[in-house]
């Protein structure tokens, strides 16, 4: 079975390299638009976190979290803020 991120990074290919809409990547994947412009959403945090969440090392929720920003320095200091501290 697929990763949550290949699907991620699937809704990405399909969205920017064939110019799909979001309503058409939705229809071929069986999930609503509003779930594909949460996935794209994901796919656009730092791939060192997404890395993360790939070997099971942060949760889906946790990666969510990051989303609330695009710089990804920010995120990665967060993170690691956060490892060490707990």
């Amino acid at each position: 079975p697929l990763h949550p991120l290949d699907q991620f990074r699937a809704f990405l290919t399909l969205r920017d390299e064939r110019a799909i809409s979001d309503e058409e990547i939705a229809a071929a994947f069986f999930v609503t638009p509003a779930v594909v412009k949460q996935r794209l959403k994901l796919v656009a945090v730092s791939p060192k976190l997404l890395d993360l969440y790939a070997e099971d090392q942060m949760s889906l929720e946790q990666l969510m979290a990051f989303t609330v920003t695009n710089d990804r320095a920010r995120q990665e200091q967060v993170w690691e803020s956060l490892s060490r501290g707990y």
